[in-house]
């Protein structure tokens, strides 16, 4: 599923300039939890009349957007000859360079450590939710709040928090998405499982536009598909993590440890992005000095193509 973030991101970059991407990026997500608020609630029906069901409506959809992107979405990258006229203090060309970053790798285990905290909505939550004697479609429009709220307010966040100190917007909102999850060690009744889910909610709407522009801003122009590539390893990754050390936790330790922990994840990566944000910043304004590259040579696809190539998959 995660095969076209990469692709997608670098594109977004590619055709929106650099003072609209926090929106842009913003209007994207917001897009993408429009779908996924009304999924989460259809997603629990579908799953009490028939898991087959459930399946085979995920594969049409996924089939259909595959299709639109095929016949419709046009190609963004830059003209061939670009790669001869790049700029020579950019990073050569290949993996190795992504990985010899330290400043992007540092960025990255941010990013991990604050994945499998949010991860355990979809892999450990609806296990507690259970365990209370709630059910799947309970869990259903609890978790569709997310994508209530994401729809009802994403579009306003860059307002909010543009012109601010991006590392401590960072900060703030790991600390919000903490809390939230930490909460879930009381939790046992549908209301109060909501409540939770508003809170981390808002700490993700703050992190989802931040991060985009962040990766957009460290990427250099020539090798910004690798640097988007290794940012969406690292959600794929905490997909592995998140479910197998949550299920761990839970099983030995039990609920409250599981959720008490994520919070103290979530206070460790606030610290780290504030502590790292200053070196982030001045490899931003590096490389916003350095000379502009040309425009792309094909007319760009619409935001909301671009949503649905990555509208089948949350995170």
């Amino acid at each position: 599923m995660d095969a076209t973030r990469p692709a997608f991101q670098a594109m977004m970059v590619d055709v929106v300039p650099a003072r609209d991407r926090l929106r842009a990026f913003s209007l994207n997500y917001w897009a993408i939890n429009l779908g996924f608020a009304f999924a989460a609630v259809l997603a629990g029906l579908a799953a009490q009349a028939d898991f087959l069901l459930l399946f085979v409506i995920d594969a049409t959809t996924t089939l259909t957007t595959a299709a639109i992107i095929f016949l419709k979405v046009r190609e963004t990258r830059r003209p061939q000859g670009f790669a001869r006229r790049r700029d020579t203090s950019a990073p050569a060309a290949g993996l190795h360079s992504v990985l010899a970053d330290r400043i992007f790798l540092g960025f990255l285990l941010l990013n991990l450590l604050t994945a499998v905290v949010f991860l355990q909505h979809i892999s450990m939550l609806p296990i507690a939710m259970g365990e209370d004697g709630l059910s799947p479609s309970t869990f259903g429009w609890v978790i569709a709040l997310n994508g209530v709220l994401i729809v009802g307010g994403q579009l306003f966040v860059p307002r909010l928090i543009r012109g601010r100190d991006r590392s401590r917007t960072l900060a703030v909102a790991s600390l919000v998405t903490g809390l939230g999850f930490g909460l879930t060690a009381v939790a046992d009744v549908a209301w109060l499982y909501a409540v939770t889910v508003l809170i981390w909610t808002m700490g993700e709407m703050l992190t989802s536009p931040s991060n985009a522009t962040l990766i957009a801003e460290l990427s250099p122009a020539t090798i910004r598909g690798r640097y988007q590539g290794l940012f969406s390893l690292s959600w794929s990754a905490a997909a592995f993590l998140a479910p197998t050390l949550g299920g761990y936790v839970m099983q030995h330790a039990g609920d409250a440890a599981l959720w008490l922990g994520t919070a103290g994840i979530a206070a460790l990566v606030a610290i780290g992005q504030i502590l790292s944000g200053p070196a982030r910043e001045r490899r931003v304004a590096a490389l916003a000095a350095a000379p502009a590259a040309p425009p792309p040579a094909a007319p760009a696809p619409t935001a909301a193509l671009g949503a649905a190539a990555e509208g089948f998959s949350k995170v």
